[in-house]
Protein backbone atom coordinates (compact mmCIF):
# COMPACT_ATOMS: atom_id res chain seq x y z
CA UNK A 1 0.00 0.00 0.00
CA UNK A 2 3.21 2.58 0.54
CA UNK A 3 3.87 2.11 -3.36
CA UNK A 4 0.22 2.89 -3.98
CA UNK A 5 0.21 6.21 -1.95
CA UNK A 6 3.63 7.04 -3.76
CA UNK A 7 1.97 6.61 -7.08
CA UNK A 8 -0.76 8.36 -6.19
CA UNK A 9 1.07 11.29 -5.15
CA UNK A 10 3.38 11.26 -7.82
CA UNK A 11 0.67 11.29 -10.92
CA UNK A 12 -0.98 13.86 -9.26
CA UNK A 13 2.15 15.99 -8.97
CA UNK A 14 2.74 14.77 -12.60
CA UNK A 15 -0.80 15.60 -14.31
CA UNK A 16 -0.42 19.05 -12.75
CA UNK A 17 2.85 20.06 -14.86
CA UNK A 18 2.26 17.82 -17.56
CA UNK A 19 4.65 15.02 -17.09
CA UNK A 20 2.73 12.32 -18.63
CA UNK A 21 5.62 10.03 -19.48
CA UNK A 22 6.79 9.81 -15.65
CA UNK A 23 3.32 8.86 -14.58
CA UNK A 24 3.24 6.27 -16.59
CA UNK A 25 6.22 4.53 -15.69
CA UNK A 26 5.33 5.23 -12.02
CA UNK A 27 1.92 3.53 -12.53
CA UNK A 28 4.28 0.86 -14.37
CA UNK A 29 6.56 0.52 -11.07
CA UNK A 30 3.54 0.30 -9.08
CA UNK A 31 2.02 -3.08 -10.77
CA UNK A 32 5.12 -4.67 -10.94
CA UNK A 33 5.02 -4.01 -6.90
CA UNK A 34 1.94 -6.12 -7.14
CA UNK A 35 -1.12 -5.92 -5.29
CA UNK A 36 -1.50 -6.50 -1.49
CA UNK A 37 -2.09 -10.55 -0.69
CA UNK A 38 -5.47 -9.41 1.69
CA UNK A 39 -8.57 -9.15 -0.22
CA UNK A 40 -10.00 -5.83 1.62
CA UNK A 41 -6.72 -3.98 0.43
CA UNK A 42 -6.18 -5.94 -2.45
CA UNK A 43 -9.63 -4.36 -3.67
CA UNK A 44 -9.29 -0.79 -2.53
CA UNK A 45 -5.69 -1.18 -4.43
CA UNK A 46 -7.62 -2.12 -7.70
CA UNK A 47 -10.19 0.52 -7.53
CA UNK A 48 -7.10 3.29 -6.51
CA UNK A 49 -5.07 2.02 -9.26
CA UNK A 50 -8.02 1.98 -12.11
CA UNK A 51 -8.87 5.48 -10.98
CA UNK A 52 -5.38 7.10 -11.89
CA UNK A 53 -5.21 4.78 -14.76
CA UNK A 54 -8.43 6.42 -16.46
CA UNK A 55 -6.71 9.58 -17.64
CA UNK A 56 -3.94 7.59 -19.89
CA UNK A 57 -6.21 4.95 -20.76
CA UNK A 58 -10.39 5.35 -20.16
CA UNK A 59 -11.69 2.51 -22.23
CA UNK A 60 -9.84 -0.02 -20.39
CA UNK A 61 -9.82 1.43 -17.18
CA UNK A 62 -13.99 1.48 -17.35
CA UNK A 63 -13.61 -2.27 -18.86
CA UNK A 64 -11.48 -3.37 -15.64
CA UNK A 65 -13.96 -1.22 -13.56
CA UNK A 66 -16.75 -3.17 -14.27
CA UNK A 67 -14.61 -6.78 -14.18
CA UNK A 68 -13.71 -6.41 -11.04
CA UNK A 69 -17.45 -5.95 -10.15
CA UNK A 70 -18.37 -2.19 -9.34
CA UNK A 71 -21.65 -1.23 -11.55
CA UNK A 72 -21.53 2.59 -12.52
CA UNK A 73 -18.85 3.98 -14.49
CA UNK A 74 -15.57 5.51 -12.98
CA UNK A 75 -16.80 8.55 -14.85
CA UNK A 76 -19.64 8.64 -12.99
CA UNK A 77 -18.80 7.29 -9.52
CA UNK A 78 -15.21 7.46 -8.52
CA UNK A 79 -13.55 10.63 -7.11
CA UNK A 80 -9.68 10.86 -7.41
CA UNK A 81 -7.55 9.31 -4.50
CA UNK A 82 -6.38 11.22 -1.95
CA UNK A 83 -2.47 9.77 -0.47
CA UNK A 84 -1.66 9.35 2.93
CA UNK A 85 1.43 11.67 4.09
CA UNK A 86 2.67 9.24 6.47
CA UNK A 87 2.33 5.98 3.97
CA UNK A 88 5.28 8.42 1.67
CA UNK A 89 7.76 7.96 4.62
CA UNK A 90 10.44 5.54 4.76
CA UNK A 91 11.74 3.39 7.72
CA UNK A 92 14.75 2.31 6.61
CA UNK A 93 17.79 4.03 6.96
CA UNK A 94 21.42 3.70 5.90
CA UNK A 95 23.86 2.38 8.79
CA UNK A 96 27.83 2.77 7.94
CA UNK A 97 29.73 0.01 10.12
CA UNK A 98 33.08 -0.08 10.16
CA UNK A 99 35.25 -3.45 10.74
CA UNK A 100 38.69 -3.61 11.46
CA UNK A 101 39.13 -0.43 10.24
CA UNK A 102 37.24 -0.40 7.09
CA UNK A 103 34.02 0.83 6.43
CA UNK A 104 31.46 -1.67 5.37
Amino acid sequence: MRQLHKTIKKVTDDLENYKFNTSIAQMMILVNTGMPSDPNLAKEWQEKFLVILHPFAPHLAEELWEFIGNKPTIFENASWPSYDPQMLETDEITLAVQINGKLR
